[in-house]
């Protein structure tokens, strides 16, 4: 796997992404959301195992331990511990694509607006031999093979934590994929994504940008 140096640090914090104009995203790059979060999931320094999965030792995104729903104006504040916790608009909804947890076996939590076109994934992993860089390198080599193009890499700041930022642009798709991977201070490697139309895919980054939190 081929190391990217491109994870300049962004001294604004975040919101590294820098997007230009395109034509409208019409969806989503599913496959290259479930090979990232694959590459992360096995990226160690003993290989890939049934136990080094991305939220592996975490609660199921279809169950209520552990879960948390709390509304607060127009907005309601979604997540789960270990995921990590945000607000979202109320007409927000759980999204499970069936195809992650059939396909891989990972659990993730999934959230998305009315539309099923931005969509918000969150998933960790408690192996701490992976570095955050270098997992964040294996999601921009796997993006770049399935064809994203503008790819870029940052470092910003999220929660107060470092995160390495990747993001890309389906033209065969139509879709904007931006991915933040980092560590907390209890050793747990996050990874979050948000996905949609060119035109609104900023609604879903702010949300993380401005409102996420690995504890509630």
């Amino acid at each position: 796997m081929k190391t990217m140096n491109n994870f300049a640090e962004n001294k604004c914090g975040g919101r590294a992404v820098h997007l230009k104009a395109a034509d409208p995203v019409k969806g989503r790059t599913f496959l290259c959301l479930l090979l990232c979060l694959l590459l992360v999931s096995c990226f160690s320094l003993t290989g890939c195992s049934s136990d080094s999965g991305l939220g592996s030792s975490g609660q199921s995104a279809q169950s209520d331990a552990g879960s948390s729903t709390s509304k607060s104006g127009d907005v309601k504040r979604v997540g789960q511990e270990n995921y990590g916790f945000m607000d979202v608009p109320e007409d927000w909804t759980d999204f499970q694509d069936p195809d992650i947890s059939e396909t891989s076996g990972l659990e993730v939590l999934q959230y998305s607006d009315p539309t099923g076109k931005l969509i918000i994934t969150l998933n960790y992993s408690d192996n701490g031999q992976v570095e955050a860089q270098s997992a964040a390198s294996s999601c921009w080599a796997q993006m770049e093979e399935e064809g994203a193009e503008d790819i870029q890499g940052a470092t910003v700041e999220l929660d107060g934590l470092t995160a390495y930022q990747v993001y890309g642009y389906y033209t065969s798709d139509d879709v904007m994929l931006v991915i933040w991977i980092f560590y907390d201070n209890d050793g747990l490697l996050h990874y979050i994504s948000a996905e949609g139309p060119i035109s609104s895919v900023m609604d879903s980054v702010n949300i993380i940008e401005d409102t996420y939190a690995v504890s509630k």
